[in-house]
């Protein structure tokens, strides 16, 4: 009688990753103070300073709160240096490493007054740069633990930009956008408190919550769009630019409102006192 074969070993039962793996991890912040970073363009024969640049990244540890800061002053040797703002937060780090499920993470960053013309010489020549005009912006972002809910809000404002574009220049303008929302990622739900834009012939004013990503979900809109004359928004591009057809016709004002809920809104648009017109094709007249 041929002898039993032994039974195979069970394994042993499957356990969940343990915390305590992580607990003794410690990676060392960093810190970089008053560092400078020079750019010489030799086409323009100038120099590009990035100065004062600042960083801070704090301890790394599982469990903890984890930081970073970043200061510098952009300077184009021909007025008062910009300074550029960044911190950033993950509160807190998984303790046990698995980001599957998002932490709460806050971001805000400013920029004030940097001139862009210097610093778009380092651009490509044949595509549209900034020939003039400076930009501002204070943006805050932030979510909560699980990415469930996100705000963002703050402004981008452009103060005389003119644009470029093979030695075309298109006319100046201040432009600035401010943005306020909340968004319920799970739901897919956002309220925009504010998405507004002012810039030459523009006015948008924007207050809508759209509980669902589709054209029924729209509730409470309050949304006014004034165009007092389309030639000059068209104007900000440099001719020959290529972003419009030469083609197209935009000109006069028009005007677009949209109040209420997709149910039972109302949706204006007067366009009466606007020229547009595509070639032979189509041509609406004033």
């Amino acid at each position: 009688r041929a002898a039993q074969e032994p039974a195979e070993p069970e394994p042993p039962p499957a356990t969940e990753k343990d915390d305590a793996d992580y607990k003794g991890l410690r990676i060392a912040g960093m810190a970089i103070e008053r560092a400078r970073l020079e750019i010489r363009d030799e086409t323009a024969a100038k120099t590009l300073t990035v100065k004062d640049f600042n960083l801070n990244v704090s301890e790394v540890i599982p469990g903890k709160d984890v930081t970073a800061a970043l200061t510098m002053l952009l300077d184009d040797g021909g007025g008062k240096p910009a300074p550029f703002e960044l911190e950033a937060a993950v509160r807190p780090l998984p303790a046990d490493l698995d980001f599957s499920r998002v932490p709460a993470t806050n971001l805000k960053t400013r920029l004030v007054g940097v001139d862009l013309s210097p610093w778009a010489e380092l651009l490509p020549k044949d595509v549209m740069v900034p020939s003039a005009g400076k930009v501002s912006f204070e943006l805050k972002a932030a979510t909560n633990a699980g990415a469930q809910n996100a705000d963002v809000d703050g402004f981008v404002e452009l103060a005389g930009l003119t644009l470029k574009h093979k030695g075309i220049t298109g006319l100046p303008s201040d432009i600035r956008v401010d943005v306020d929302i909340h968004g319920d990622l799970q739901k897919k739900s956002f309220d925009v408190r504010a998405f507004n834009i002012k810039a030459p012939a523009v006015a948008l004013n924007t207050k809508v919550r759209i509980e669902s990503p589709s054209v029924a979900g729209i509730q409470d809109a309050n949304v006014e769009l004034r165009v007092t004359d389309l030639a000059r928004v068209v104007a900000i591009l440099p001719k020959g630019s290529g972003v419009l057809p030469p083609e197209l016709t935009l000109e006069g004002p028009f005007e677009v409102d949209l109040k209420g809920d997709a149910a039972a809104g109302s949706l204006r648009v007067d366009l009466d006192a606007a020229h547009l017109a595509w070639a032979d094709v189509f041509n609406k007249q004033q």
